[in-house]
């Protein structure tokens, strides 16, 4: 579960500077343990129930979001539309935006997708859960160009969709709505490319 969770933000991946998959396979087990209905062995991870406690969850261990990109961003999330929205206001990058390993370039990556509880069958079977980490990776994923880590970079707004195959989305289904940034510098023909470890983000709204 904890690794279908991490591939649901799949584009986030490399913004990790810790092990993730470790992390989320830890609060998946705490989740489990508060399936009071299964046997043992057989317990399910209703994270649907527990929305709560994967909402924040960060990618970086080291740099926090807010601390990084220093402006209120809104977001907001509606199941019924499946779509998501995330409000950056102008950012100047001299006073707001705190380049930690002072390269030149950053962006912004976004990512809206949804997770499938994890459940075991009554029969013996392979459970294989639906949607399970769905993306449109078209309309599911926003990635910035690359802009320069000085002067005023205008206000952003991003919207997100979630496919409904269904309508309403499923009771099952937690939809994740993550944020990041990444720094990069120049490279190949001089084309902007990420620097590894050179960011940070977290599950900003859970759904």
């Amino acid at each position: 579960m904890g690794s279908k969770i991490r591939k649901s933000f799949a584009v986030m991946n490399h913004l990790e500077d810790y092990p993730v998959t470790g992390a989320l396979n830890a609060l998946c087990k705490v989740i489990q343990k508060l399936d009071t209905e299964g046997t043992h062995g057989r317990r399910a991870i209703r994270l649907s129930q527990h929305k709560n406690m994967i909402s924040g969850f960060p990618f970086s261990n080291k740099q926090v979001l807010e601390s990084v990109l220093r402006v209120p961003m809104d977001t907001t999330l509606d199941r019924m539309t499946g779509e998501a929205r995330i409000e950056i206001p102008e950012v100047d990058a001299d006073m707001y935006l705190y380049n930690f390993r002072n390269l030149p370039y950053y962006r912004i990556v976004a990512n809206l997708s949804g997770v499938y509880d994890q459940m075991i069958p009554d029969n013996e079977a392979k459970y294989e859960a639906p949607y399970n980490g769905y993306c449109d990776k078209e309309k599911g994923v926003f990635v910035s160009e690359w802009m320069p880590a000085l002067g005023v970079q205008p206000t952003r707004s991003i919207l997100l969709k979630y496919p409904l195959t269904e309508n309403p989305i499923p009771e099952e289904v937690t939809l994740l709505l993550c944020l990041g940034i990444e720094f990069g510098k120049v490279g190949v023909a001089n084309i902007p490319c990420g620097v590894k470890y050179a960011g940070t983000g977290k599950i900003v709204r859970v759904g």
